[in-house]
């Protein structure tokens, strides 16, 4: 897996049935899926989920978390039954819309990265760094407390 690469062949085909991707891929490679088409899917939906991050932390990611592993691997599930102008089950484009919004509440950050690892997190031009042993945390000054609390703080 390649630095920017949040899942892999092998994690698609620990998720989806071999007949599914097979399926999935068939039009690449007749008879059998194509794990070179699956991993430049792969790459693109990395290069998507980089997008999102990319608000909040500095980039490659030290180790990748379990939770960008699933989001990348729904996201590229309906990325291969766009590109076959199938009809999409209900159940891919549920999970791909869920992978999209929690991205935007990462990007946002009302969610974090599930602290698999360390990540690197840029807060106002100061770096934060989270560990494996801590919360996410966001970094507030005076000034983006309330009103009535306004004093340095760390926390939510």
């Amino acid at each position: 897996m390649s630095e920017s690469q949040y899942a892999s062949v092998n994690d698609m085909e620990d998720r989806l049935s071999s007949d599914i991707l097979t399926g999935l891929l068939a039009d690449y490679d007749p008879g059998e899926h194509s794990s070179t088409t699956l991993d430049d899917v792969l790459k693109q939906v990395s290069g998507t989920i980089d997008g999102w991050l990319s608000v909040r932390y500095r980039l490659p990611l030290e180790e990748v978390p379990n939770l960008l592993t699933d989001l990348a691997c729904d996201l590229a599930q309906l990325e291969l039954y766009l590109r076959l102008s199938a009809p999409t089950p209900e159940g891919v484009v549920l999970k791909s819309e869920r992978a999209l919004e929690m991205l935007k509440e990462i990007a946002s950050g009302k969610a974090g990265l599930g602290n698999s690892g360390e990540a690197a997190l840029s807060a106002g031009g100061r770096s934060v760094k989270s560990s494996t042993n801590s919360p996410p945390r966001h970094v507030m000054s005076d000034t983006d407390a309330p009103p009535d609390t306004r004093r340095s703080r760390i926390g939510w």
